[in-house]
């Protein structure tokens, strides 16, 4: 996901984000929406991205768990990491959200230029959990409460093992989205064969 993501330009100035966000350039906004142990921020930040970068999670301990791993990071050399920010550089930032029952908090500003799910909408997909005014799945709602976390002109990056690119351009989590497609090496596993993800 980093290097697919190191490429995507931002629309605003067409440049590659990697080079806008390793610029110290604090205005870039990253979301890691279900973060859990906020391992993919902390690879972020370990590949030079000094953006703003906030990860949030529906688990009270994971979100706690990552603040911790936060507070005590240290980078490649032993030094202090940038987790606290340092230079210029925003400090990582960890929240709770439930992103079906939430409402944002102040984090959520003006939305982000880039928000990653590398799996929180296959989980929630797999729920029967109903909304009890229309009986629709909760999932279906995916698509409008995250496309509220994009900035305009931003990126939502939907990593899924359990949809096809066509179930989701038929309006499962991204209708009306830009697709842009990796490509997984091909793996051979319990007799099938499938895309690694």
């Amino acid at each position: 996901m980093l290097e697919y993501l190191s490429t995507l330009p931002l629309s605003s100035t067409r440049q590659p984000l990697s080079s806008l966000a390793n610029d110290q350039n604090p205005a870039i906004r990253i979301l890691d929406l279900g973060t859990g142990n906020g391992h993919l921020l902390f690879s972020l930040r370990d590949e030079g991205w000094q953006a703003e970068l906030v990860g949030v999670d529906y688990s009270a301990g994971s979100v706690a768990l990552a603040r911790q791993i936060a507070a005590a990071y240290r980078d490649e050399d032993g030094e202090e990491y940038t987790a606290r920010g340092s230079d210029g550089v925003p400090p990582l930032t960890f929240e709770e959200y439930d992103i079906i029952h939430g409402v944002p908090g102040g984090w959520l500003q003006d939305g982000f230029d880039v928000v990653l799910d590398k799996g929180t909408f296959d989980a929630i997909s797999l729920s029967s959990e109903t909304h009890p005014e229309t009986g629709a799945r909760v999932f279906e709602s995916y698509a409008s409460k995250a496309a509220a976390l994009v900035k305009q002109g931003g990126y939502m990056l939907v990593t899924s093992c359990n949809w096809t690119e066509t179930e989701l351009r038929r309006g499962g989590a991204v209708a009306h989205a830009l697709f842009l497609r990796a490509e997984f090496a091909w793996v051979e596993m319990f007799g099938g064969v499938g895309r690694e993800c």
